[in-house]
């Protein structure tokens, strides 16, 4: 794996980006990055990526149930960082 990649960011998740996305998530210098949502709270987001650092975000779709966990792709450009897509999930762990 690239080190330009986070943990935990397998060829599942890699094969679910188009060829753009891609390209986009090996630059870091690049606004897309993947990253992995670390807390939620109604729109608001912390997200970790390649760096480990938390950003803070706002979820592109509310309808997209996003939840800890998630894989999403981040637009780094605007602040705050906009979620604009989940990742299809490997698991789903879910309560009565």
């Amino acid at each position: 794996m690239s080190d330009a990649l986070p943990d935990g960011f397998t060829q599942f998740f890699l094969g679910q980006l188009d060829f753009d996305e891609l390209a986009a998530a090996l630059d870091p210098a690049a606004p897309l990055q993947p990253a992995r949502v670390s807390f939620l709270s109604r729109d608001r987001v912390r997200l970790l990526g390649v760096e480990g650092m938390a950003l803070l975000g706002t979820v592109f779709d509310p309808g997209d149930p996003t939840v800890v966990g998630d894989w999403v792709l981040v637009d780094r450009s605007g602040d705050p960082p906009l979620v604009t897509r989940r990742l299809r999930r490997t698991g789903v762990l879910r309560r009565r």
